[in-house]
């Protein structure tokens, strides 16, 4: 049962990476601008 949380939440973070990142993406995109 741990194991399986944890890799979930491991997860989770790489979603919330992946999102933080599209959105510096963008911010820089614009910034440049």
């Amino acid at each position: 049962e741990q194991g399986k949380k944890k890799s979930g939440g491991k997860l989770i973070c790489l979603e919330l990476d992946l999102a933080d990142m599209e959105s510096i993406k963008k911010f820089v995109e614009e910034f440049e601008r």
